[in-house]
């Protein structure tokens, strides 16, 4: 089973070579995960010393694991490199509990564990073999005759891993760890259900799929590689979908901000997004605090304001005083931007757009349209080849002209303005799920996905989640979504 199925309970199956680190990676997910109430990370049972080092296991004998196995007591066990490894049958009761439940386990088994339980996420740590091989040197265990031979039998079974997650250990500890954590948290029993109702699978010219949102983002983790016939002609990715106070808010305690101070995968940070059609990559706000980490210089082709307030350009005044090649900056023609970033720009260079008025930026058409807010806000219509999408953030309703313009212009998906539950008085500034739903029936809207999204509305979207029409999504923090040219793979 898969996002959108009537998923009840989830295996995690983690593998990795000898020297890979993956116990190091595991006793870390452990860690920042053993308050979790859905997730369960179930101990092995070795034929080799409890002090042995390496993972904590339950050691036993030869005689007491055949025992074991015999009187049925494993749900999964398998032989490697002389020891024994089993997995007990508690697994079963946790899987039946709903639980998501995590497995160091081996390659060479995984076939048979995915006929046993099905719905299984298999997730392979990967080292470069450079690294793998100064590793196992290090350890000491092993001849240098034996660890070529290691290197070669982990060259063999890597193949067969291609449909795999993927995590690379070559770096920091605490890099790939989150990794993992981050994919635990995402393919949970209780992630999955909440995202059932945000996701496009079943149309043919969509993929979804999470996405860290670096230029140098780890690709691998990445779910469901396309076929070679699909040709991705629009990619966007929502870095951030909250509102200004993002979600946890400080000093809430609501059941939406300590969610989402317990799994991370409910957070949402200031609304930033990132186009990217073959070689371009348009940021759009500059939200995030941490934008000179994720874009090395030289990797963006230009940022797209949408309005000058702090939340959705704050992130520029720390890397307008970096070095290396000048930013494009395009932007309302709002005569006063924000503090002093025009007359200190740095390496920014601020460019006024008209509204209406189409701009070619690398491989991406781009046309403003004027949006409903306190400062002067544009929308982005953005377009590559035929694939189009809207981006409407910050906005309570949409003008006339807007309207106009979008229902002509058809986009194929559309990220909208939603901050909070539906109000009985219009609020200020930003959409309310009424407005919003009105927005998306007056621009004739096939299918939208909300951002800009207060805890409140987080809140109210833990009860009524299932009364949106079927049409709408709500974003989370690293949604991305694929258009495909027409005839590419669809």
């Amino acid at each position: 089973m898969r996002e959108g199925s009537t998923m009840k309970n989830r295996l995690i199956y983690v593998m990795g070579a000898s020297g890979s680190g993956k116990d190091s990676l595991m006793r870390y997910a452990r860690e920042k995960l053993g308050r979790h109430p859905g997730i369960v990370f179930a101990h092995r049972y070795i034929t080799r010393p409890a002090d042995a080092g390496g993972e904590n296991h339950v050691s036993l004998s030869p005689d007491e694991f055949a025992s074991r196995a015999a009187a049925g007591l494993f749900a999964l066990h398998w032989q490697s490199h002389g020891h024994h490894y089993g997995i007990g049958i508690e697994i079963n009761q946790w899987l039946a509990n709903g639980a998501t439940v995590i497995v160091n386990g081996s390659r060479e088994y995984l076939p048979h564990v995915v006929s046993r339980y099905g719905d299984v996420v298999p997730l392979l740590i990967e080292v470069s073999p450079d690294v793998l091989r100064e590793r196992l040197l290090r350890r000491g265990r092993e001849t240098r005759e034996d660890v070529e031979k290691r290197l070669q039998r982990h060259q063999d079974l890597a193949g067969t891993c291609g449909g795999c997650l993927k995590v690379s250990n070559d770096g920091p500890l605490h890099e790939s760890g989150d990794t993992l954590v981050d994919l635990i948290l995402h393919y949970s029993v209780e992630n999955c259900l909440h995202r059932q109702l945000y996701t496009f699978m079943s149309l043919p010219d969509f993929a979804i799929h999470r996405s860290t949102g670096s230029i140098d983002s780890r690709d691998d983790i990445r779910h469901s590689p396309k076929s070679p016939e699909t040709t991705v002609s629009l990619r966007l990715t929502l870095l951030g979908t909250g509102d200004a106070g993002g979600v946890p808010l400080y000093g809430c305690h609501c059941p939406a901000c300590e969610r989402a101070r317990l799994d991370p995968s409910f957070m949402r940070r200031p609304s930033t997004a990132l186009i990217e059609s073959g070689g371009t990559r348009l940021l759009i706000d500059a939200g995030l605090v941490d934008l000179a980490e994720r874009f090395p210089a030289g990797t963006l082709t230009a940022i797209l304001l949408t309005h000058y307030h702090p939340d959705h350009v704050q992130g520029l005044f720390h890397l307008r005083w970096g070095t290396g090649p000048r930013i494009e900056v395009v932007s309302p023609p709002d005569p006063q931007g924000c503090a002093d970033l025009y007359k200190n720009s740095g390496l920014l260079t601020f460019q006024r757009l008209e509204e209406f008025s189409p701009i070619r930026m690398g491989n991406i058409t781009v046309t403003p349209v004027p949006l409903i807010h306190s400062r002067m806000t544009f929308g982005y219509c953005l377009e590559a080849g035929s694939a189009k999408i809207a981006y409407l953030c910050d906005t309570i309703g949409l003008t006339p002209g807007s309207t106009k313009f979008l229902k002509q212009w058809r986009p194929e998906c559309v990220v909208l303005d939603c901050c909070y539950p539906p109000q009985e008085r219009p609020p200020r500034n930003h959409n309310d799920v009424t407005r919003a739903l009105e927005c998306a029936v007056a621009i004739h809207a096939r299918k939208v996905i909300f951002t800009h999204l207060g805890h409140e509305l987080d809140l109210w979207l833990m009860e009524h989640n299932e009364t949106l029409p079927g049409h709408i999504h709500i974003g989370y923090d690293g949604l991305t979504i694929d258009l495909s040219e027409p005839g590419n793979g669809r």
